[in-house]
């Protein structure tokens, strides 16, 4: 039974070991292509070796050009140090990078000799009317996307430099982690370019309003062609596939909830793993591998320099943010749900998993076990490593659990004191029992997962049936439909595995009684007087278009090489609505059978309010950037 290797593995895991990993990971400045990741994974290694694996680093060129299935490499870059400060009106320190490691942008350009400019705030600086002053030879304040901001203010207007800030952060005293990710090209002019805290923009913009403000900016920065690290161990199971387990070790210093709580639990489980393998405690059908990797582009990198791993991998179990103390960071553990365009049971079985691993205390004068976390099975998103394996071009089942939100996301105070070894403890013991379950699916547990993956569908089913109430009947008829038809390839997925006859059977008759409670389902809001009859929007658009690239979608890129109209929409449509994900998705949907209104049709069920004509301006823009042909 799946819980007794829950038992099994709440003996071995240790979150307080887990946190001590995490610790010494959060000490590395981990920006992508850099010395400081190069020295993290150097550690991580040198672990992996204590504990008897032979680890093996693979490395592939990283200079701003080369391409690996689509996406370009990062370049390198390093920083030895910085600081920021006012000279005018008077003298006032506004950071250094050894006290706030995001003080300085990753990639911002060098000024080792210093410099002192005239700063002007720029609002949001994406805009021309954002610029109603001369800002050449002067600094900006803005809070705008970099790349934008820089293409406005740097390119356009001859600014030397950039201060930004965040007006919709969660803390205000936090300078935000920014990234500029230049092409090898725009890394020779990179200006220099800075980091601060809302409750210090607050501050600067009052003394703008009473008058002229200099800065004086020092940054100590070069670029340089570098190399994607990617770190790999294996356990070898009787079967010629693993399982893959994979971080990502990149983040600027501290990044302790990200990501250095997943590269150091995902050690952790190395370690509990080898130490149960060795003693035939764990017996694998399928291996196990672990991999970690700068995000997105270690497993491009990979995936396009060895293509037979692919066919290595039966699926993958990212850990992405999983150690903050929700107390602290006010964050929920979610378990990355079914993706609509690659529906598999992993998900669903990574969520019964948790919750058989989460201890939490009795109720009152009851034997029910109360929740001692917040966790949710949440719809699928991207976002992560996990959303390479999943795309249509590859096919590989997968999840991920990553804590959202977190209040210190994405800045220098993401720090250790905010990592709980419980929760850390609890990840671990999920990840790794939904990782042996996987490896000896065939042998002991399909009947059990199977069952499992059966009694959620109609559970789901009938919970969104209910929550469809006073919702337009199209809506809720498609709703219904959808899921349904998620859930029987969820179902059918299982075929990745070398079935018996008899588990084929079982297998068409799961799928038979899903399609069947469905259909009763839909029967009765065909009859229900609680829906709204509202006419259903059409596209009717029969276009089919098919990808051009292999990776995910960079919604900056597009911005970038679009002229006036399409450029003022997408910035307002999809960046500073945050629609990128919208665009990712209706991506993954692309497959050169399904036509424009096809993909409207499943789409308008997940973006309620997304209109037909947005998402064919979206196609147009897409096959006009050759992104879509």
């Amino acid at each position: 039974m799946i819980s007794d290797i829950v038992k099994l593995l709440k003996k071995e895991v240790s979150g307080l070991n887990a946190k001590r990993y995490v610790s010494d990971i959060s000490r590395f400045h981990r920006i992508q292509v850099s010395p400081g990741l190069e020295k993290a994974i150097e550690y991580v290694k040198s672990r992996l070796e204590e504990f008897g694996y032979q680890a093996k680093i693979y490395q592939y060129p990283a200079d701003g050009k080369k391409e690996y299935l689509g996406f370009r490499s990062p370049i390198g870059w390093r920083i030895r140090d910085a600081e920021l400060k006012i000279v005018e009106p008077e003298e006032i320190l506004i950071g250094k990078f050894v006290d706030n490691p995001t003080l300085v942008v990753a990639h911002s350009g060098s000024i080792p000799y210093g410099i002192k400019a005239e700063l002007v705030d720029v609002g949001q600086g994406v805009r021309d009317s954002d610029y109603n002053v001369d800002v050449k030879g002067k600094f900006v304040l803005a809070s705008g996307p970099p790349r934008i901001v820089h293409e406005e203010a740097v390119v356009k207007r001859k600014a030397v430099g950039i201060i930004f800030y965040k007006d919709n952060v969660s803390n205000p005293h936090a300078h935000p982690y920014l990234g500029f990710w230049p092409t090898a090209e725009e890394a020779k002019d990179a200006p220099p370019m800075f980091s601060i805290s809302l409750e210090k923009a607050l501050k600067i913009k009052e003394m703008l309003r009473k008058g002229r403000v200099v800065i004086d900016a020092y940054i100590d920065s070069e670029f340089y062609t570098g190399r994607i690290d990617v770190l790999e161990v294996r356990l070898s199971g009787s079967l010629d596939k693993d399982v893959l387990l994979i971080a990502h070790i990149c983040h600027p210093m501290p990044g302790a909830n990200d990501n250095a709580s997943g590269s150091g639990l995902l050690l952790e489980l190395a370690r509990v793993a080898r130490k149960l393998y060795e003693s035939n405690v764990l017996k694998l059908g399928y291996g196990l591998r672990f991999w970690w990797v700068p995000e997105f582009s270690g497993v491009y990198a990979h995936l396009a320099e060895k293509p037979e791993v692919l066919d290595e991998i039966i699926s993958v179990i990212n850990l992405d943010m999983v150690g903050g103390s929700q107390d602290k960071v006010g964050g929920v553990l979610t378990i990355v749900g079914i993706a609509e365009f690659y529906p598999t049971f992993i998900p669903i079985l990574a969520y019964h998993i948790f919750e058989k691993s989460v201890e939490g205390p009795k109720a009152y004068a009851r034997p029910e076990t109360l929740p001692l976390l917040r966790f949710k099975l949440v719809g699928y998103e991207g976002g992560s490593d996990h959303h390479v394996f999943v795309d249509p071009f590859r096919k590989i089942p997968a999840t991920a659990f990553i804590e959202w939100p977190d209040r210190y996301y994405h800045s220098d105070l993401d720090v250790i004191d905010n990592i709980d070894p419980n929760l850390l403890k609890t990840v671990g013991v999920a990840a790794l029992t939904l990782a042996y379950v996987i490896s000896r699916m065939e042998k002991e547990y399909f009947r059990e997962c199977l069952q499992v993956l059966h009694s959620f569908a109609l559970s789901s089913l009938w919970e969104n049936a209910r929550e469809l109430i006073y919702k337009p009947r199209w809506y809720a008829l498609r709703k219904i439909s959808l899921l349904s038809q998620m859930y029987s390839e969820a179902i059918n997925t299982f075929s990745i595995f070398n079935l018996t006859k008899e588990q084929s059977l079982m297998l068409e008759e799961c799928y038979r009684r899903i399609r069947e409670y469905s259909d009763n389902i839909i029967k009765e809001l065909e009859k229900s007087w609680c829906l709204k009859e509202e006419k259903e929007p059409i596209l009717g658009n029969a276009r089919v278009y098919k990808r051009t690239k292999k990776s995910i979608v960079r919604v900056y890129d597009i911005y970038r090489s679009l002229k006036e109209e399409e450029k003022k929409w997408w910035l307002e449509e999809i960046i500073e609505k945050k629609r990128g994900s919208l665009v990712d998705l209706f991506y993954y949907f692309v497959d050169g059978k399904r036509s424009l209104n096809e993909i409207y049709d499943i789409l308008k069920v997940i973006y309620e309010d997304l209109k037909g004509e947005d998402l064919e301006r979206i196609a147009e823009i897409l096959e006009r950037t050759k992104w879509l042909e």
